[in-house]
């Protein structure tokens, strides 16, 4: 009986010092990275300005060119700290794609200048004419932070409210009739709000695959000139907002340390086979 109870007490011990030595590892974790998943990651550009009193929406220079995907580089990443009941986003940087949509050349050149090509959204308001006044948006990326953890609940969902989305790169060239010159207008740092004030995001696990999925409703606001009759040097603001979604992924890998720990301790509390006196 005693020897029984012995037994038990060592497993219970044992029981114990894995999921300690378990506790410890993932608290001490390093931080985690996650790919965009650029076939599961889109974002949709919209927008508005006000010329004489009038808003005027933003237009799609073609079919789908204010769609594009981010990540197809496979550079594209998220980075964040994670526990059972926590995430913390703690950096990203997240590049569009160039937009394939037919014809996939925009309108003006990069810098303002006449012609066309590639870039990461088509866009256009017609002032007088139809797109005569156009817009391209080219090497355009976003970065996220969440500024300290947030909770997650049991199925992995986590508000986005934290979550900061700031523009990281890219650059808006406007063209057309109506510019008084080149007018290339830098991107990077607009932003700097909540990427989706209602959205909830999530953390799940499907296979030997960890899935962050990102809901993403940011509003970001330049200045560009004002067209004719407004006088020369008047600038008013263009009103955009992002909306899509942001899917990143990461091999679910039990680390080396914990692994070994968790070996170790497993080892311990087997009991060896004793071998009998013999008679």
């Amino acid at each position: 009986m005693q020897r029984h109870h012995l037994t038990l007490t060592k497993s219970f011990v044992c029981a114990a010092v894995a999921l300690g030595l378990f506790a410890a590892s993932s608290a001490n974790a390093a931080p985690k990275v996650y790919t965009v998943d650029h076939t599961m990651s889109s974002l949709t550009l919209s927008g508005s300005m006000t010329v004489l009193g009038v808003p005027l929406p933003l237009m799609a220079q073609a079919p789908g060119s204010l769609t594009t995907t981010y990540g197809a580089a496979g550079t594209s990443t998220i980075t964040a700290d994670v526990t059972a009941t926590t995430i913390d986003i703690i950096g990203a940087s997240i590049l569009a794609d160039d937009n394939t949509s037919a014809p996939g050349l925009w309108t003006p050149a990069p810098g303002s200048t006449a012609g066309s090509a590639p870039g990461s959204y088509g866009s256009a308001f017609t002032i007088f004419t139809p797109f005569d006044l156009p817009l391209a948006t080219r090497a355009f990326g976003l970065t996220l932070s969440s500024g300290g953890t947030i909770a997650l609940s049991g199925s992995g969902d986590f508000s986005t409210i934290p979550v900061i989305g700031t523009v990281s790169s890219g650059v808006t060239d406007l063209g057309g009739p109506l510019v008084p010159g080149p007018v290339p207008v830098p991107m990077v740092g607009l932003g700097g709000v909540s990427i989706d004030p209602a959205g909830m995001g999530s953390l799940t696990t499907v296979g030997l695959e960890e899935i962050l999925t990102v809901p993403v409703d940011i509003s970001i606001a330049f200045l560009v000139p004002a067209p004719p009759p407004a006088p020369l040097g008047t600038m008013i603001p263009i009103t955009a907002t992002l909306t899509g979604t942001i899917v990143a992924k990461t091999p679910v890998v039990p680390e080396p340390a914990s692994m070994s720990m968790l070996l170790a301790a497993v080892g311990l509390c087997v009991p060896g086979r004793r071998s009998r006196p013999r008679k």
